[in-house]
């Protein structure tokens, strides 16, 4: 009597048939596929940095261009606001 082990070897050579057309286009197909698609979303990422670090250089800062571009201003009222109560606090503490 014969064993699965003795079908093993030709069941492997019948599924490495079958797959083989779906490995190939796993592995490379479909990877340059979305190799392409995040070429393609990086450069619009790198075009858009490339533009604000443009914009900062050109002065834009200047004229309180980045202040507005990364919204400092609320951060900077809000750390004066909390220096204030801080020096409230401590007059009342010593």
């Amino acid at each position: 009597t014969r064993g699965y082990k003795a079908f093993a070897k030709q069941f492997r050579n019948l599924i490495i048939g079958e797959t083989e057309d779906f490995m190939t286009q796993m592995k490379d197909v479909q990877t340059a596929d979305i190799r392409a698609d995040l070429i393609t979303e990086l450069k619009y990422l790198l075009e858009e940095q490339r533009a604000i670090l443009l914009d900062l250089i050109s002065g834009m800062h200047r004229t309180g261009g980045a202040e507005r571009l990364f919204n400092t201003s609320e951060i900077s009222k809000r750390s004066k606001m909390l220096d204030s109560t801080l020096d409230t606090l401590r007059r009342y503490v010593t």
